[in-house]
């Protein structure tokens, strides 16, 4: 506590009237000299206060990207001054640091940029991680001879469209290739024993046998159709109009030759019964069934 300061004069006899002026002023300079001071350390008090309310809002700002964890911690451990604050940022610092460097490396091992494949040299075998699971389709060796497999029929050097012509004299030996697999496949059934290797056999060559009658029938249609083709050529050339062949003339075209085939080999009256008893057999189905006499009676 401040003294209090007495400002009434005392009363003094008239002899040291002199004596007291002297000390009367040396009092009051004193007096004013400590009102002074009284001030200043007042203003000194209030921007000591304006600081400390800086220092908490600092603080509080801080405080609130602190984990409430951290916070108990460092209760229970001592006062939350301001040394223990900036060791709190510090460590959160820190820690999202080491998070971030964490994610990355876990992403560049997930990235497929981490596998790839590293060789000494060129000729040096594949070297493969064993983090990451091998594929079974793999080039262990690098072929530096690489073999390019090219198809004839797609191939651009070939003549660019298909043309079946060209491919059945090009590959129509492949014909006489199946014709010697059936008769060595024939020649095998007859030897064998066990039922279910012959029945499986069979039916290969059979599907063998098939193959090559749809090869001759296509044949077959393909020559008729040049034929006609020819034949119109040789007409439009002559001055006659332009004729569309369509199917249904390649159709009667190819009955005709039929006939003839037939008719020469004399198996044509033959081949007329059997269509004569199929067409018969189809209208049959027609017809509606004969009715029962008890049917009738009732």
């Amino acid at each position: 506590m401040k003294p209090d300061i007495i400002k009434k004069r005392r009363p003094l006899p008239s002899d040291d009237e002199d004596e007291y002026n002297e000390e009367d002023e040396m009092y009051e300079d004193d007096n004013n000299n400590y009102e002074e001071d009284e001030d200043d350390d007042d203003d000194d008090d209030e921007d000591d206060e304006d600081d400390d309310e800086n220092e908490e809002e600092l603080i509080k700002q801080q405080l609130s990207n602190v984990s409430f964890s951290s916070l108990l911690k460092y209760k229970k451990n001592g006062p939350t001054d301001k040394l223990n604050l900036n060791t709190i940022t510090k460590n959160l610092q820190q820690q999202k640091s080491f998070k971030k460097e964490e994610q990355q490396e876990k992403e560049e091992m997930n990235s497929k940029n981490k596998y790839k494949i590293k060789r000494e040299s060129s000729d040096a075998p594949v070297e493969m991680t064993a983090m990451k699971p091998v594929s079974r389709f793999r080039q262990v060796v690098v072929n530096k001879t690489k073999m390019n497999v090219r198809d004839p029929r797609f191939d651009s050097l070939s003549g660019g469209k298909y043309n079946e012509d060209l491919y059945r004299k090009r590959y129509g030996f492949l014909d006489d290739v199946i014709k010697r697999d059936v008769e060595r496949m024939e020649s095998t059934w007859k030897q064998m024993d066990d039922c279910r290797e012959r029945d499986q056999l069979y039916k290969k060559i059979q599907s063998k046998k098939s193959q090559l009658k749809t090869q001759q029938l296509k044949d077959q249609k393909r020559e008729t159709k040049n034929k006609l083709w020819s034949n119109e050529i040789e007409s439009v050339k002559k001055g006659k109009t332009p004729y569309h062949i369509s199917n249904k003339t390649v159709k009667q075209f190819e009955l005709q030759e039929k006939f003839k085939q037939l008719k020469a080999s004399n198996k044509l009256d033959k081949f007329m019964e059997t269509k004569r008893k199929r067409i018969s057999s189809k209208e049959k189905t027609f017809l509606p069934q004969r009715r029962s006499f008890d049917q009738d009676e009732n």
